[in-house]
């Protein structure tokens, strides 16, 4: 069938519009019709050439949501007209599939960014003669959202409440569930706990209003005013790090510094100051991706004789069919506000929604096909 996808040719090469020929779903493939499609940091780093091996040329996107058209041989847990959020596939195999942590799956890697089934073939083709198509990268994330419609690997494919705006739903696909997760299913925050988080996108909103549903004090730090408004706006008190003294003055605020610091940013600098920022016995979260080959001064005596704990945790460690369904709950009872956090644009205005990202003036992007 042909469909509009936003095509990246090359390592910085954008995100051009293309009609293209999308294939019918195959055994354990269900075909989308994207009704929105989150815009994340991986996106655009991975576009820019974040990873070098990648397959060109490409469509990607991997926070999509949409209304199923048909389903291959063998689906059975997804059907015709459900409402859907599509999540990256593992291998389900593995020992940690098989113990419950697919975050970590060992395949995930290549399953997420090889940018092809995992026989070589790709669901997308340039149009024309079958002789003259030339294969584009698909199944980005086993989905390869940025576009009208999918053919999305089904093991990653998860069923909601056909309620809920599609346009809210998308970003629970990796940003929100990452930041929500990290609060609720690796550090297990409990009431009165105190947390930090670092950096108010759409993942570290997520985790604001995860733990201030747990009952935490939270504080939120980020440069620009507007999402430190979004974040006192959930109940957490905003701090902007380019002040003086901004770990001393944490410190005061958390008396002694924090149980719980969620990283959502890589930069090095900040990193370092997650591990200042923690109190005794306290733990950091790194959610933020850095750099390749970047590297951190850590000072193991503080690490050791404060007891704190380093750990970086993986999309949030989410098991997709339990969490995915739990975050629309969170929303329908009011402790998940993506009314807040969510912009819309079109397809076509990619372009913009990243600018509008990279100013801060919206939390989260989402494109609507």
């Amino acid at each position: 069938m042909l469909i509009t996808a936003l095509v990246t040719p090359s390592a910085n090469g954008g995100f051009v519009p293309t009609q293209c020929e999308l294939d019918e779903p195959r055994a354990g493939e269900v075909l989308v019709r994207i009704a929105a499609v989150g815009v994340c940091h991986t996106d655009i780093g991975v576009a820019a050439g974040y990873l070098p091996d990648l397959r060109f040329p490409v469509v990607l996107g991997h926070e999509g949501a949409g209304v199923v058209e048909a389903v291959g041989p063998d689906v059975s847990h997804v059907g015709v007209g459900d409402h859907v959020v599509l999540t990256g596939p593992r291998c389900q195999k593995c020992r940690f599939c098989l113990d419950g942590r697919p975050a970590y799956c060992q395949r995930a890697d290549e399953l997420v960014f090889s940018c092809q089934r995992t026989d070589g073939s790709t669901a997308l083709s340039t149009v024309g003669d079958t002789d003259e198509r030339r294969e584009i990268g698909s199944h980005f994330f086993g989905q390869s959202s940025f576009a009208t419609h999918a053919i999305a690997a089904a093991a990653g494919v998860v069923v909601i409440n056909a309620d809920m705006p599609l346009a809210l739903a998308a970003p629970l696909a990796c940003g929100v569930v990452t930041g929500w997760g990290t609060v609720v299913n690796h550090l297990h925050v409990r009431p009165n706990d105190t947390v930090v988080v670092i950096g108010v996108g759409g993942v570290g909103s997520a985790a604001v209003a995860a733990a201030i549903d747990a009952g935490a004090r939270t504080i939120a730090l980020d440069p620009l005013i507007a999402k430190r408004g979004v974040a006192e706006a959930l109940g957490a008190t905003a701090v902007d790090p380019l002040m003086n003294d901004v770990v001393a003055n944490v410190h005061d605020l958390t008396h002694g510094g924090a149980d719980h610091v969620v990283c959502t940013i890589g930069a090095i600098e900040v990193v370092e100051q997650a591990i200042a920022l923690a109190g005794r016995n306290g733990n950091i979260a790194l959610i933020g991706g850095s750099p390749p080959g970047s590297r951190i001064t850590l000072d193991p005596n503080d690490v050791l004789f404060m007891g704190k704990r380093l750990s970086g945790v993986r999309m949030g460690e989410m098991v997709a069919a339990r969490d995915i369904p739990a975050l629309v709950g969170h929303w329908q009872r009011g402790a998940l506000p993506l009314e807040q956090f969510v912009s819309t644009f079109a397809l076509n205005e990619i372009d913009a929604a990243i600018a509008a990202s990279h100013q801060g003036s919206v939390i989260k992007a989402v494109l609507i096909p």
